[in-house]
């Protein structure tokens, strides 16, 4: 009876806390032709530090996986510090005309980092990514595709053992995932998955 109450108590903190399911689309216009492409550095609203880099590289394989001609993560990077562009966060200052001459590409892809979260409470085990990838044509500013993608994984124990057994498993893999830079890599894959599912 006890383990049936807290089911109960549990969905429906699930229900309260999680976030809006939908997949709306914010904006979007046919992307009709592929480019060259530069993937900036992702802007980041969450606190996992590892997320930029794994996801924009995701991101990257993503674009060459259809077929588009990406621009070297490195040569954008290298390329962009010497306008004092370090981080995604600084992008908003820079105006595209100025990176449309500093990169000559096409198309600019810019990423935001919505939610990426793994809270371990012992008895709910919840990973959320959220990311928004936005594609804007280079010479004249104009977005022709801008999309989020949410990747989610819950799950409940009313055993006490098993929610044990799982809290200790997910820290190992939390930490085993933060070694090697792949944290949440499952839940990216969805998220990102959902997004070019609508790219050409």
């Amino acid at each position: 009876m006890k383990q049936k109450i807290l089911s109960i108590f549990l969905l429906f903190f699930i229900s309260c806390a999680s976030f809006n399911n939908s997949d709306d689309k914010k904006y979007y216009s046919n992307l009709t032709s592929r480019g060259i492409i530069a993937v900036l550095p992702f802007e980041n609203e969450s606190n996992d530090l590892t997320a930029p880099n794994m996801l924009r590289d995701m991101v990257i394989s993503s674009f060459a996986k259809k077929g588009w001609d990406v621009i070297k993560k490195e040569t954008v990077d290298e390329k962009l510090r010497s306008i004092g562009i370090t981080d995604g966060g600084q992008l908003p200052a820079v105006e595209v005309k100025e990176l449309y001459e500093l990169l000559n590409v096409n198309y600019l892809c810019y990423g935001y980092i919505h939610d990426f979260n793994m809270q371990n409470l012992g008895y709910i085990i919840k990973k959320n990514v959220e990311i928004e990838i936005k594609i804007v044509k280079a010479d004249t500013g104009e977005v022709v595709f801008d999309e989020a993608g949410k990747g989610r994984d819950i799950k409940i124990y009313t055993n006490s053992d098993d929610a044990k057994k799982a809290f200790l498993e997910n820290a190992a893999i939390k930490l085993v995932s933060d070694i090697v830079n792949r944290p949440l890599y499952k839940q990216s894959e969805e998220a990102i998955n959902k997004i070019f599912i609508k790219i050409p």
